[in-house]
């Protein structure tokens, strides 16, 4: 069987497990770059990642509503029914 014996079907047989071989070697460089990159992680963003979320997660107050609106706020503010008049 020499050169002359491939068909086009051959030829198209090739370039896909060409194609194929290239596209798993793209797969595996990327793990390796992710495995490479999380492996150099700075420790340092991770505390503060993980103080960030404590802080989130923590019970907060209640919010303190006055009880007469209109002294609480501020001069530039209007009335709430400041259209109807």
């Amino acid at each position: 069987m020499g050169w002359g014996d491939f068909t086009a079907a051959d030829g198209l047989v090739i370039a896909m497990l060409v194609v194929m071989f290239l596209a798993m070697g793209v797969v595996a460089l990327l793990f390796l770059t992710i495995r490479r990159s999380a492996a150099r992680r700075n420790h340092e963003v991770e505390d503060l990642l993980d103080e960030l979320s404590a802080e989130e997660n923590a019970p907060h107050s209640a919010p303190v509503i006055p009880e007469n609106r209109a002294a609480a706020s501020e001069p530039w503010e209007r009335d709430g029914d400041w259209w109807k008049s």
